[in-house]
């Protein structure tokens, strides 16, 4: 993981693409696994996380899901 640290950002930013740390991938693929519509305990289970608390830490919020829901319960009004 420590040369992957080094090397990762060089690699990133020759493509054009942000100089993430190889960590952040971690964040990235919880994040897209969410959007999926894996639930709560599955994100958890995939992340290998002993707590919803931790699991929390390394997936966030993209707001479409949350677009996606509003427009549901528009629809309803």
């Amino acid at each position: 993981p420590r040369s992957l640290d080094r090397e990762l950002p060089t690699a990133t930013t020759a493509l054009g693409l942000p100089a993430d740390r190889f960590h952040e991938l971690r964040h990235t693929a919880l994040t897209n696994f969410g959007k999926t519509g894996a639930t709560v305990a599955e994100i958890k289970s995939f992340g290998g996380h002993a707590t919803i608390a931790a699991a929390a830490r390394y997936w966030h919020d993209s707001g479409e899901r949350s677009r996606e829901l509003a427009d549901r319960l528009g629809a309803m009004a």
